[in-house]
């Protein structure tokens, strides 16, 4: 089952931050990294799914910083949602990161991980190129991302 939209309309390539915060998220961003690290993913839902959204540059030299705040978002649920909608890029190290991220959820045998990013943004282009659309549970939205998560896993 293929969950990029083929609707390019439905997804907004640069959607704001404010659009997004009235879902009680924080942004992960590079430059405000070392703040928002230290919010818990369990204070940050939609539809009571533990959230985090990452936006800005994720690169090797912010890694501790991301991997610090995956892992807390995999404590957070057994099913859990990834948002890079506003990721302008990313390379190598915050790619295996995520997969990383999405191995911990198949491990415990229970739960999903869904990942918000429309296919022409940086991170959707990198999914694509590098095979992982077929991998990962894509979606263009929080709530196709919800529906899915409600079909897979018991709140």
């Amino acid at each position: 089952m293929r969950h990029v939209a083929s609707v390019a309309q439905r997804c907004s390539a640069n959607p704001s931050a404010t659009e997004r915060r009235g879902y009680g998220t924080e942004v992960l961003t590079g430059r405000l990294v070392r703040e928002v690290v230290e919010v818990s993913p369990q204070d940050n839902q939609y539809k009571g799914i533990p959230l985090l959204t990452l936006s800005g540059e994720l690169e090797f030299a912010i890694r501790a910083e991301i991997d610090i705040a995956l892992k807390r978002l995999s404590e957070a649920g057994a099913c859990i949602i990834l948002d890079l909608r506003d990721v302008s890029f990313m390379d190598s190290s915050a790619l295996g990161l995520i997969i990383s991220l999405h191995s911990r959820v198949l491990e415990r045998g229970v739960g999903a991980l869904a990942v918000i990013c429309c296919h022409q943004t940086a991170a959707g282009r990198v999914f694509q190129i590098t095979g992982l659309v077929g991998v990962l549970h894509l979606f263009d939205d929080l709530d196709d991302a919800v529906v899915y998560l409600d079909t897979v896993c018991t709140r």
